[in-house]
């Protein structure tokens, strides 16, 4: 379980920011409109990473590194929806 949250993290930190390459593929290009989703996708794996932490009562470098990734992800995905909102 630990290696499937960890690949799906990696993921999900890179989808975040593949639409800042300077490419117009379709491949790159289509990850700038679910941003939502991606942001509660993010919220979930943070949520899983730290109920793993928890749960196994140990804390990995790695796991702590994949958080940090996935907490800027997250910061950078509200960012951009915020303005979208009606508050």
């Amino acid at each position: 379980m630990d290696t499937a949250l960890t690949a799906v993290s990696v993921l999900f930190i890179a989808v975040s920011w593949a639409p800042l390459l300077p490419s117009s593929h379709w491949l790159v290009r289509v990850w700038e409109f679910p941003r939502l989703q991606i942001a509660a996708i993010i919220s979930l794996l943070i949520a899983g990473h730290i109920f793993e932490s928890t749960y196994y009562a140990q804390i990995d470098s790695l796991a702590v590194i994949i958080v940090a990734g996935l907490t800027v992800s997250l910061i950078y995905q509200v960012i951009w929806i915020i303005p979208y909102t009606p508050l």
